[in-house]
């Protein structure tokens, strides 16, 4: 059992392979905690606090987050950079000062399902979810960047990102969108290709779009989703409205989505941290 922070710094750090079960409310103190290989770290009962600081996955492998509310970090909340195979599942991720899960410089295999993204502190303009590569030049993440989300809860306070994905080859399905006053949610960029199937969108501006910057320009396939009060507009020249026909990658593992319909309810009653029968 992790209890402060000096152990979970001393154990997460190393690639020993490790379950860490956090307890309680833990502040980082600023502090950016490397998270090694081959760990789990999981929050007990209604899901752990680490609040003020920063989840590295700096080039680590076989990872799980799973039941923790991570908030008020300086920079991002969970940063994975060069990582592969990682899990974030039913996690609560809020009030970051950069993004909230961010997934840069070849990061690859990863699945973030289950979790409840937003923003209480509306004063920070720079409210922006996850984005994928840190620049255009981010060249390590060609060929990389296969991720999946699913059952995600887009909540409040989201501006923009939800994902923005640039190199990548994306699956953004069964998600529910709820963010008013948001710019956009789903941003395909440069060589990108991203599916979005069978999403809940509700009072957000610009479900999908296109941006175009250098390069070949990203793809964006969508299909069975769901509008409520949504609004189309393309304030920025570099932005494109598309209907979402592009031909894109299709999915290397069996999956079935579960009608959008079921997807207020049952998102907003299960993800996040504590939440839900998956949670423990």
């Amino acid at each position: 059992m992790v209890r402060d922070v000096d152990d979970l710094v001393a154990l997460a750090g190393s690639d020993a392979p490790r379950v860490l079960r956090i307890g309680g409310r833990l502040n980082l103190g600023g502090r950016t905690v490397r998270v090694g290989s081959n760990k789990t770290l999981l929050g007990t009962d209604t899901g752990a606090v680490l609040e003020n600081g920063t989840l590295m996955l700096r080039h680590a492998t076989n990872v799980i987050l799973r039941n923790l509310i991570i908030r008020n970090a300086p920079e991002d909340g969970i940063s994975l950079y060069g990582a592969r195979r990682v899990w974030v599942d039913h996690c609560t991720i809020m009030d970051c000062g950069d993004g909230l899960v961010d997934l840069t410089h070849g990061t690859d295999e990863v699945t973030i399902s289950w979790c409840r993204f937003g923003y209480q502190n509306l004063r920070n303009r720079h409210r922006l979810a996850s984005l994928l590569a840190s620049s255009d030049r981010d060249t390590a993440c060609r060929g990389r960047l296969h991720v999946t989300y699913h059952h995600n809860w887009w909540d409040e306070g989201c501006l923009e990102r939800m994902p923005s994905v640039r190199f990548g080859r994306v699956h953004v399905f069964n998600n529910y969108y709820r963010a008013p006053g948001n710019n956009y949610c789903i941003r395909s960029r440069l060589f990108a290709e991203v599916r979005v199937e069978f999403n809940w969108f509700e009072r957000v501006r610009n479900p999908w779009e296109l941006f175009l910057t250098t390069g070949e320009p990203g793809k964006l396939f969508a299909a069975g989703n769901v509008e409520v009060n949504t609004t189309w507009a393309a304030s920025d020249p570099k932005v494109r409205l598309v209907p979402g026909t592009d031909p894109v990658f299709v999915p290397p593992y069996p999956w079935r989505p579960d009608p959008p319909d079921r997807l207020p309810q049952w998102v907003t009653q299960h993800a996040g941290a504590g939440r839900g029968p998956f949670a423990h």
